[in-house]
């Protein structure tokens, strides 16, 4: 008999061509009689219930927080543990949880989206109302975003680009297997009118929805880049790692995995290392190592400290493995590392960034050599090429506009040229500085070109530096922005910086184009 009350499930699609003790968690204690904790109960030949015995107990926080209050003893929590187990005619798995029932089962045997291609297979573009998302290409910042009323993935700002969305909610239409709201991430959530008579067929019109890609007309994006969860792959992903970083194929290389101000750092420090390092070089940190380089441990606990000119304690300390960015192939799939996590890239996805970035135009501009005996920060650097060079240019560096509410301080950028040219500088580093240093040269265009105000005051600071009215900014004409990246030679017209910060480079040209401005890159050498 169909249930007149609707139930809320959670639905998780086991990986294909496992069996139950390979997602079961302590499954062979389930097989044991004497093991009375762990039961199963077998509903029909494709439905189990698997499930642990369950005991009344006290919360900690009674004694702890409420001492001797006898009369509050009485209370008890349980932790109810049951899933329901469904096996379809194709031989896969569903599971079913109640209660705290996904800690029976091994997440890593879980389908990665499952849940998110059936909630956007259902949905409508403007259907949603809450997604979760990891900014990729900054600082890795997750985040939850609700709207007031249901909307598009823009309505929440999110940046199909450089945003990896892990979850979805909205509401469905009537479709004649599921109504009103969905969330959808690894597991699929729903209500509907399903109990122990139906939840089979339910399971199988999931499914079904599951395997359509009517998600790929509005919510193709997400096939892009996927986080990777599974610790075997990314047992085997640090395993090639390592056999790249001792075979010194250049694939990888170590940067600041966040944002720092570089005008506080005096050198970082490398456990096993004596010298001061005035950056973080992979050859450094694999020459650190007393051992050989075998697994990706002995990275995790490589520690690198950053220190400023008092010394005496760290600013800043990371892992080696978290200082580490690069891409490789592996599998017929390319994979990235970024700030200590892998991800899945698509193939088209990455053909289409890396042709964005290749086509991205090369300054003609002749930088000096960024000799460190000489210099030492960005601002060294920027002071003595102004030097070098001062009918040409002017030192905007650390020359601060104080815009807007809160005393915010603005950089016009590093080194302005003549005829709207405005050049910013940055050592390499890992993706969220890149990132950000991209967003500066965004932030300081838009100012310009849309606030007269702010103009105003970049032209008072120009023409305190210099008389020659060629560096005065005009509205009517277009910016030249120059991002210039302080690196050693890699080879290449181009720098050579992390996939993700090329996906930022790729939004910010994107925007600053719309605003007639053009963009150029440039490499500044660092030599010893």
């Amino acid at each position: 008999m169909q249930s007149n009350r609707k139930n809320k499930i959670t639905l998780y699609l086991i990986k294909d061509r496992c069996n139950e003790k390979d997602f079961i968690i302590s499954y062979d204690k389930y097989l044991n009689d004497y093991k009375t904790d762990y039961l199963i109960k077998e509903i029909s030949p494709n439905i189990k219930l698997f499930y642990t015995k369950v005991y009344n107990n006290s919360p900690i926080w009674l004694d702890s927080f409420f001492k001797s209050d006898t009369d509050l003893k009485k209370l008890y929590n349980a932790s109810i543990k049951l899933i329901l187990l469904y096996k379809n005619k194709e031989g896969r798995f569903f599971i079913v949880s109640f209660g705290r029932g996904k800690n029976l089962i091994d997440n890593d045997m879980i389908e990665n989206h499952f849940g998110l291609k059936v909630a956007l297979n259902l949905l409508k573009q403007d259907d949603l109302r809450s997604i979760d998302r990891v900014s990729i290409g900054g600082n890795q910042k997750s985040s939850r975003d609700q709207l007031p009323k249901y909307g598009n993935i823009f309505d929440f700002g999110a940046d199909i680009e450089r945003d990896l969305i892990n979850k979805v909610a909205g509401k469905v239409s009537d479709n004649g297997i599921v109504k009103g709201m969905i969330s959808g991430s690894d597991a699929v959530t729903l209500s509907s009118d399903v109990d122990i008579d139906n939840i089979g067929s339910k399971i199988d019109s999931i499914f079904s929805i599951y395997k359509k890609d009517y998600y790929k007309t509005n919510f193709g994006w997400i096939d892009n880049i996927e986080s990777v969860k599974n610790k075997k792959l990314i047992n085997e992903l640090d395993e090639k790692l390592i056999e790249s970083l001792n075979s010194n194929k250049g694939q990888f290389w170590s940067a600041v995995p966040e944002i720092i101000d570089w005008g506080n750092v005096d050198y970082f420090k490398v456990v096993n290392i004596k010298e001061k390092q005035d950056d973080i070089y992979i050859d450094v940190l694999l020459k650190s190592f007393r051992k050989e380089l075998k697994n990706a441990k002995q990275l995790k606990s490589k520690k690198v400290k950053l220190f400023d000119a008092i010394g005496n304690e760290p600013l800043k300390t990371w892992s080696a493995y978290n200082c580490i960015y690069g891409e490789m192939d592996y599998e017929n799939n390319t994979y990235c590392i970024n700030n200590g996590k892998w991800y899945q890239i698509s193939k088209d996805y990455r053909k289409m960034i890396e042709t964005d970035f290749e086509n991205t135009d090369k300054s003609e501009i002749r930088f000096d050599l960024f000799q460190t005996q000489m210099c030492k920060t960005e601002n060294d650097y920027s002071t003595m090429f102004v030097n070098n060079h001062p009918n040409d240019y002017i030192l905007m560096d650390k020359n601060n506009i104080y815009h807007g509410g809160g005393r915010n301080q603005i950089e016009l950028c590093d080194i302005l040229a003549k005829d709207d040219t405005l050049i910013h500088l940055k050592p390499y580093s890992g993706s969220s500085t890149l990132s950000h240093f991209f967003n500066q040269g965004l932030v300081s265009a838009d100012l310009l070109l849309s606030d007269k105000e702010f103009r105003d005051k970049a032209n008072n600071k120009i023409n305190a530096s210099s008389n020659d009215e060629k560096f005065r900014i005009d509205e009517n004409k277009s910016l030249r922005i120059v991002y210039a990246i302080i690196q050693k030679d890699k080879g290449g017209s181009l720098p050579h910086i992390p996939f993700f910060s090329k996906v930022s480079l790729k939004y910010v040209k994107s925007r600053l184009k719309a605003m007639r401005c053009t963009v150029e890159l440039a490499t500044i050498h660092k030599v010893d």
